[in-house]
């Protein structure tokens, strides 16, 4: 039960599959589209369930359209948990896409998804926080009710030269999704804060962007995946990080948006392919240890729920227009 009392926080999960990242790795073996989620999802929605947590899962629309993940979507799409919408094909390179075909694969996962859950998204988060004024006309103009693709971070293109020497694969200039990875340099000047999208059309409905939380004043990322990797050197150095994180979010108002990635529940090994990817070295039980705590952290300071429920509540700021990203 909510306590009115007490500050507020969502918890998304991205629920990127194992052929969305070979992709974007440029690895040739994800076009037979390889599934982890029926190992995966259910473990997230049980550590939930136990939890009596609400979360919002971003789900893949070609995911939506596969059988072999058809009965543990549609177990999602009964669970508390909110469904959102992540792009048809996880390809970071939609948001510089024309209009015309922005909004025909933000239509065709919004179609599967609701075929495969029961569920119509409200939302969307963009894959690796690759955003453009184009796509947030996109989502305006098809009734999307928020928009949650913004990393208010300074180490984006850091990250991005991470995770390119990290894969090992180069591709072709232009052609590389990695290349709109976390955002540019400017991405940290991006406020924490939910603020409205001017979108310049009477006839769409207001939309509301809400970035996913860093760390205030310093800006650097605390989401699942950073958490994890600190604690390859230091169990007590991502712990101390953390709490740090929470404690200047308490202090400057910022109501957490908390974001989780699928490889935060699947251990060393369990899965071929990602082993280039940070804290894929860990083992499961180290990651299961590592996110009970983190969740405790977050539900001992925080009234806890989906996304849909933080905008809903999000404070009216000034409201800013595309022309205002830089992408």
């Amino acid at each position: 039960m909510a306590d009115s009392c007490r500050p507020k926080a969502s918890l998304s999960l991205d629920l990127d599959n194992l052929w969305a990242y070979l992709a974007v790795r440029g690895d040739p073996e994800w076009r037979s589209l390889p599934t982890y989620l029926p190992r995966l999802l259910p473990r997230f929605l049980d550590l939930m369930d136990r939890r009596s947590l609400s979360m919002t899962v971003f789900v893949v629309g070609l995911d939506a359209e596969q059988d072999s993940n058809s009965d543990e979507l549609m177990a999602l799409g009964e669970s508390r948990h909110e469904v959102g919408n992540h792009s048809h094909r996880h390809d970071p390179l939609l948001c510089i896409e024309p209009e015309e075909e922005i909004s025909r694969q933000l239509g065709q996962a919004h179609d599967a998804i609701r075929t495969a859950t029961g569920r119509v998204p409200t939302g969307f988060r963009s894959p690796g926080f690759a955003t453009s004024p184009a796509l947030l006309r996109c989502l305006g103009a098809a009734g999307y009710r928020y928009d949650s693709s913004i990393f208010p971070s300074f180490m984006g293109p850091l990250a991005r030269l991470y995770y390119k020497l990290r894969s090992g694969k180069r591709l072709a200039k232009g052609k590389d999704p990695r290349d709109t990875l976390f955002g540019p340099l400017s991405a940290g000047l991006r406020p924490l804060e939910a603020f409205p999208w001017n979108l310049g059309d009477e006839a769409s409905p207001a939309m509301t962007e809400q970035p996913v939380t860093t760390m205030p004043w310093l800006k650097l990322p605390i989401h699942g995946t950073y958490i994890l990797y600190l604690s390859r050197f230091s169990v007590t150095l991502a712990r101390t990080y953390l709490r740090l994180a929470l404690d200047l979010c308490a202090r400057t108002g910022v109501e957490p948006c908390y974001l989780l990635h699928p490889l935060e529940l699947l251990g060393a090994g369990e899965v071929e392919g990602l082993q280039f990817f940070p804290a894929m070295d860990l083992p499961l039980d180290h990651k299961t240890s590592v996110l009970n705590w983190l969740l405790d952290e977050l539900q001992s300071r925080f009234d806890v729920g989906t996304l849909e429920e933080q905008v809903t509540r999000a404070p009216t700021g000034p409201a800013r227009t595309p022309a205002e990203l830089r992408v």
